[in-house]
């Protein structure tokens, strides 16, 4: 178990805050998060709800208006699928504002594996507890007023509810869905199951009924009106329903199935049948210690060690299983654009310009047989719709710049992760985006032909076109990496070619990456401090650095390696200076990188994630070693404010933790993880293949940000990086720390790989 100094071992559960991040608004993010009572990755997530808008938790407020069945991968995107589960005691009240009810969040418990809250207004305990489809709930009415009810909502999207009274079961679907799909033939559909004594008298429908009537000025007029009975089905948009029961105490017993209420059935069948709910509540306790213990800290500040565990909580939130088992055995998924019941896994949830960029090179070393799973999903999803995802939320959402799927693929593929057959698949949906223009634009590259004819994709009729050429360069080195392992050199060495392409927006006269018009011309009216236009969410302060695959490179471009350095150190102490430029107002993340004042490298959000390592990456450990260590003190917690911007489906705890371990991926697809500096004492993990690999900070002072010395093995580890096949074979890495900075770099063959120099050497 884990040990802080001085306390006694614990659960790890009791360490996890689920609320991270969730004190956030619009306007500023602290995490942009939920507190989602969960499985690992499970289909389903639970939530309180306080609010109506789509952050609709805030840990401030007092009032409930239920707890939420959600899917909701981000508040940009949205909630889909939704439903509001809701203990009332009296009348059967619809509107929101007046069912809410007060709640007392200090006697209140959110756990991933539990949740505990009581209804002021009702005197209702409600306690949850998940399956990965599914949730047990137990309600406890404390006999003030009858009669005792659990009202489900469908929080105005078409839905229909069918109870039987006599099986004591609801049944039905929402077709709650405003993205990723079509919402007139998308469907979740429920299964409840209710154990106590039903009040079928007081048990109604609610629904609405277009009216028609004169207004005050003698016109005539459409309206819904209100409607209730004690009819066994509901229909409509806004339906609603309300069991109510003679029972004080009510175990609720629920799963869903995007493929039929018959596979709901199969589902709640198989996850919880007759279980009680503590047994549901044990086993769900007992998958999350699993996963948090796979880490153990010795650290002297119980408050970091917090951080790290709800971090790691919050990093299996995401992607969402997308897939059923039939009860014959068969895995089955929802295929979102043929809306068929299709053979295969599937994932969903996820963008990946976000997560392509740290979660899924932490799931290499921690789960990569979930890993498997996942990727296996994205390319069911090829196979459904003939392009590899995006932004999935369910369906394809199309959101953001590059196809960063590449990277994802690429890293499974080069770590041994994948087999030859999905090797050779990936390689070949990868192909597809890289060269057929889409024709819609929500899938593939955008400006594909410009950016073959041209070498680049202008400004012209394409927003943030620095960031698509960067990261379209990036995704055909990923490419390139797929066809050298399969063998396919000419394959390898054209698009290795293609992935230099980057060097046609880099502008020598101003240093910066900048956009171009068809003509080749540059931008005239180029700022380097304005945010927008021709990059996403960033400026070219934070853009330029997006050459993951040949930093080396960048560096001649630059005028060599020393100024690079020179210049990396700037972006860490140039004030954080913006203008909106293209944005036309301040976004959040402006706001967030100047409250932060860590310089240009604005961390709170995905660009700038390799920044601190940059230095490390180009040869000099002191500025990433205090860069690092400073951020993962100074702007990660585990409290309800607790990261310095959006989290995005686990990107940003991924990127919290593997710095926390001393390593990150700098470029993704190449294996290689590039050292920093650690957080804790003494960590030692269990790898997904069931190593121990056992991280240690010697002299760990907090004003001690540099190492003197770092060891893998024994050895003195001479080179900026270590790859992930000698870090899953376990092992010791050590690090001395100091307070004075070792300004010296790393001789050039020690540094990560950059695909020029591997091309002047090899291919």
């Amino acid at each position: 178990m884990q040990k802080t100094k001085g306390e006694d071992q614990m659960s790890k559960l009791d360490l996890v805050n689920i609320k991270q991040g969730s004190d956030s608004t619009t306007e500023f993010s602290n995490g942009n998060t939920l507190p989602y009572t969960m499985l690992p990755f499970g289909m389903n997530a639970f939530c309180p709800m306080t609010d109506e808008n789509s952050c609709y938790f805030q840990p401030r407020s007092r009032r409930l208006f239920g707890i939420r069945l959600t899917h909701q991968p981000s508040p940009w995107i949205g909630d889909y699928g939704q439903m509001l589960i809701m203990p009332e005691t009296g009348g059967f009240n619809t509107g929101m504002l007046p069912r809410a009810s007060s709640y007392t969040p200090k006697k209140s418990t959110l756990r991933p594996d539990y949740i505990d809250i009581t209804f002021n207004r009702y005197g209702v305990r409600t306690e949850l507890s998940p399956t990965e489809r599914g949730a047990a709930m137990k309600f406890t009415f404390d006999g003030r007023e009858g009669p005792n009810r659990i009202c489900f909502f469908s929080m105005g999207f078409y839905a229909q509810f069918h109870m039987d009274i006599e099986k004591k079961e609801l049944t039905g679907f929402t077709r709650a869905l405003r993205h990723g799909g079509d919402p007139k033939k998308f469907a979740e559909y429920f299964v409840i199951r209710f154990e106590g004594e039903i009040d079928a008298e007081n048990t109604q429908r609610h629904w609405f009924e277009e009216t028609e009537r004169v207004n005050d000025r003698g016109e005539k007029e459409k309206r819904n009106e209100d409607r209730f009975d004690t009819g066994r089905d509901a229909d409509g948009f806004g339906c609603d329903y309300s069991v109510a029961f003679f029972s004080h105490t009510v175990t609720v017993r629920m799963a869903t199935s995007y493929i039929s209420a018959e596979q709901a059935r199969v589902n709640l069948d198989r996850e919880i049948g007759t279980r009680s709910f503590e047994e549901v509540r044990d086993a769900a306790a007992a998958v999350w210690e699993e996963r948090l213990g796979s880490v153990e800290i010795e650290h002297r500040d119980p408050e970091q060690v917090k951080t790290f565990y709800t971090c790691l909580y919050r990093a299996h939130t995401f992607p969402h299983r997308f897939y059923e088992i039939s009860e014959d055995g068969r895995i089955l998924h929802y295929n979102t654009v043929t809306h068929e019941t299709v053979p295969g896994v599937s994932y969903v949830d996820n963008g990946f310009w976000d997560t392509g960029r740290t979660c899924y090179s932490f799931y290499s070393l921690m789960c990569p047989d979930d890993l498997k799973e996942m990727i296996q999903g994205y390319l069911n999803i090829y196979k459904d719709s003939g392009w590899l995802p995006k932004w999935l939320g369910p369906g394809e959402i199309g959101a953001m710049p590059g196809t960063f799927i590449d990277c994802v693929l690429a890293d499974a593929a080069v770590k041994g992760i994948l087999t030859r057959e999905q090797t050779e698949l990936a390689l070949e949906a990868m192909i597809h985006h890289a060269e057929v223009k889409p024709s819609i634009p929500i899938n593939g590259r955008w400006g594909i032909n410009e950016f073959k004819e041209l070498g680049y994709v202008p400004y012209e009729g394409f927003g943030e076109s620095v960031n698509h050429t960067l990261d379209y360069a990036f995704g055909d080195f990923c490419i390139g990496q797929i066809a050298s392992l399969l063998g396919k050199k000419d394959v390898a060495e054209k698009y290795y070619a293609r992935s230099l392409n980057y060097r046609n927006l880099y502008n020598k006269e101003k240093g910066w990456m900048i956009g171009r018009d068809r003509n080749g011309e540059w931008r005239k009216d180029f700022d380097e401090f304005a945010w927008g236009r021709d990059y996403c969410e960033a400026g070219t302060w934070q853009g330029t650095w997006a050459v993951f695959h040949d930093f080396m490179g960048l560096a001649d471009l630059m005028g060599g390696r020393d100024v690079m350095v020179e210049r990396l150190d700037k972006v860490h102490t140039t004030p954080p200076y913006f203008k909106t430029g293209g944005y036309w107002f301040e976004i959040h993340e402006m706001s967030e990188m100047a409250c932060e004042d860590f310089g240009q490298c604005a961390i709170c959000n995905q660009p700038s994630f390799h920044i601190p390592y940059a230095s490390a990456a180009a040869g000099k450990r002191s500025t990433t070693q205090q860069v690092v260590r400073r951020m993962t003190s100074k702007l990660f917690s585990y409290k309800d404010d607790g990261f310095p911007g959006d989290e995005d489906n686990g990107s940003m705890s991924c990127w919290y933790l593997m710095s926390a371990m001393g390593i990150y991926p700098f470029c993704v697809g190449t294996g290689e993880f590039v050292v920093g500096a650690p957080r804790f004492d003494k960590m030692t993990v269990t790898l997904g293949n069931g190593n121990k690999l056992t991280i240690i900070a010697e002299n760990n002072e907090e004003e001690f940000l540099y190492c003197s010395s770092i060891k893998w093995n024994g050895n003195e580890l001479d080179k900026a990086y270590i790859d992930y096949s000698e870090l899953m074979k376990g092992g010791e890495l050590r690090f001395v720390m100091s307070p004075v900075p070792d300004d010296s770099l790393l001789p050039p063959d020690k540094l990560p790989m950059s695909i020029s120099r591997k091309m002047d050497g090899a291919l």
